[in-house]
């Protein structure tokens, strides 16, 4: 008998390549489960090919695709396994990533539209367009700079080609995994997981002005529509109450006017948790913009990260947050609900029993620990019968 062996594709080196690639493979090889390792960007030809072979089970992401094909065309026997983590294939111009993934052109209307740079180098035929419908291209207003819709419609067929050609597509929500369901042969659901030892148990006491109240956050630059969704909110909140926001990651500056902000850049993820613990941060607030087309299919990540810091929450009432927030965190649905927990939590801090169930379900549902076994048994399952025979997915003992 012997260890599964999965090599991982390379990856980014921010979140998503943390949580869906490097914090399986460091608990993968620390529990000695399975031989886990991640290729490096730039590996030599020769040694990519060494590990390629060496594989059992092989874990590639969308940024990966040329290595996919190539894999899938040299090694057609080969178990790929296709991981993605957003339905990029729905997004809204609304959204920033549209940039990226959007398809198609949308029209935006702007004043004194004759006047754009972009009215100004038009072709005859544009401008006849434009001075018509009074609109130009929304990525040209600067929602979705450098908007390239054939480089985009290339991004969706790598998906769809990944998704049909790999042995398992995987991601961490029942609803995106069922989207995949329309394009792979077979598919499952992966969470996203925390190593809880990231996350230190101490106590932060910072010192503050008089009766500030600091309210927490992090994430990336998609969320810029979440925040404004609740700045009126806030601003009428910070009025009342000595309110200072703690942002930590991307900023939006146009968002937050007329209220204190303390902004930290990102850190590496290793670094992540450490610097939010030192934040003292006396509760979080996640929002969601109504507009839930993207929003449905990302994971509730954000609250496993506050609730391994044992951080008191707020959350948005929809997906994908609310079948977790039930005795995890208080839920808001409109302004008036957002207030109000505002104004409990300000009142009432602490929440100890909210923050004990919170810790409990991440540290029982999301522990990378306890489901790094099941993931190398799910991997394993897709060998073939004779080669599965071989395979051993509890940890072996090492010979003394």
């Amino acid at each position: 008998m012997r260890k599964l062996r999965v090599l991982w594709l390379p990856t980014d080196e921010g979140g998503c390549g943390w949580h869906r690639v490097r914090i399986w493979d460091k608990a993968i090889n620390r529990l000695g489960i399975a031989e886990s390792l991640v290729m490096q960007p730039g590996e030599s030809e020769e040694d990519a090919k060494k590990a390629i072979d060496y594989a059992d089970v092989i874990v590639g992401r969308l940024n990966t695709f040329e290595y996919i094909r190539l894999i899938k065309q040299t090694w057609p026997n080969k178990v790929v396994v296709f991981d993605w983590d957003d339905n990029t294939l729905e997004t809204k111009p609304s959204n920033p990533s549209y940039q990226n993934f959007g398809v198609r052109d949308v029209w935006a209307e702007v004043k004194d539209v004759r006047e754009t740079d972009y009215y100004k180098k038009a072709s005859i035929g544009t401008r006849m367009k434009i001075d018509e419908m009074g609109m130009i291209p929304l990525w040209v207003t600067g929602i979705t700079p450098g908007f390239n819709r054939f480089v985009n419609l290339e991004q969706h067929t790598n998906l769809i080609w990944c998704l049909q050609a790999c042995n398992l597509a995987t991601s961490p929500t029942p609803v995106l995994t069922a989207m995949w369901d329309k394009h792979a042969e077979q598919s499952a659901v992966v969470s996203n997981c925390l190593d809880l030892s990231y996350y230190p148990d101490v106590e932060v006491k910072l010192k503050r002005e008089k009766g500030e109240i600091r309210i927490g956050w992090s994430g990336g630059s998609s969320h810029s529509a979440d925040w404004k969704s609740i700045m009126p909110t806030l601003r009428k909140l910070a009025k009342k109450h000595p309110i200072k926001l703690v942002v930590a990651g991307s900023y939006f500056p146009e968002n937050f006017t007329d209220i204190e902000i303390e902004h930290h850049p990102w850190a590496k993820w290793e670094a992540h948790p450490y610097r939010m613990k030192l934040l003292d941060l006396d509760f979080a607030i996640i929002p969601l913009a109504d507009d839930t087309s993207f929003n449905d299919f990302k994971s509730e990540l954000k609250m496993m990260e506050f609730a391994a810091l044992k951080v008191p929450m707020i959350v948005k009432d929809q997906l994908p947050y609310s079948p977790y927030i039930e005795g995890n965190a208080i839920g808001y649905k409109t302004p008036q609900d957002l207030e109000g927990a505002i104004e409990r939590l300000i009142k009432n801090p602490g929440q100890k029993d909210m923050v004990k169930s919170a810790y409990k379900w991440v540290s029982e549902k999301r522990n990378v620990d306890l489901l790094a076994p099941d993931l190398i048994k799910l991997y394993a399952s897709l060998l073939p019968e004779k080669t599965r025979e071989k395979i051993q997915t509890e940890p072996i003992e090492e010979s003394k």
